[in-house]
């Protein structure tokens, strides 16, 4: 039977006679394994497949599995875990916060439409604060071809200021570490 431990013993017939059963109870080969966060509410992917929010409990066969934890504003987590018990440990995931960065653009002509990650936060000139991490932009302005790019703000030191100018006329765009 699958998921189930296999079972066997040797029963001696010696002479014709009843024999009593034995009552086995199968052990199944699946683990109910807790996953928990610091903070709660994340995304709890294993071996890829969405199980659901944090807290969960998921079932799964014995063996090796990998967690994922995603959660908005904080760094992804990641845990291998064996499960060879039918209650393991609990998987418990921190998720440190990324910080934010400003980011400033602008556009010439001003006044087109900045989308970050697709969504809109305004018009240039724009001063905003956003994750220190990689995001798409993209600048759209009546009668002028979109721009569209990705940024990468990893690198930079919390709350640091990140320039950009975009010329959508030509498509050109100038980025730099501002500061200022």
């Amino acid at each position: 039977m699958a998921r189930y431990r296999a079972w066997e013993d040797v029963v001696e017939l010696s002479e014709e006679k009843e024999y009593p059963l034995k009552i086995i109870k199968l052990s199944r080969e699946v683990a109910t394994l807790q996953i928990r966060s610091s903070p709660p509410g994340a995304v709890v992917y294993v071996d890829g497949i969405q199980r659901g929010k944090t807290p969960v409990s998921v079932e799964l066969p014995f063996g090796d599995h990998r967690i994922r934890g995603e959660i908005h504003g904080h760094y992804p987590q990641e845990a291998s875990v064996r499960l060879q018990e039918s209650t393991p440990p609990p998987v418990n995931l921190k998720f440190p916060a990324i910080e934010n960065v400003f980011l400033q653009l602008d556009s010439k002509p001003s006044e087109a439409e900045v989308y970050v990650d697709g969504k809109r936060l305004g018009r240039t000139p724009l001063r905003v604060e956003i994750p220190r991490t990689t995001h798409r932009l993209r600048l759209t302005l009546s009668r002028h071809k979109d721009w569209e790019g990705s940024i990468d703000l990893s690198e930079l030191e919390e709350k640091s200021l990140f320039c950009m100018v975009v010329d959508l006329k030509t498509g050109w765009s100038y980025a730099y570490e501002c500061n200022s």
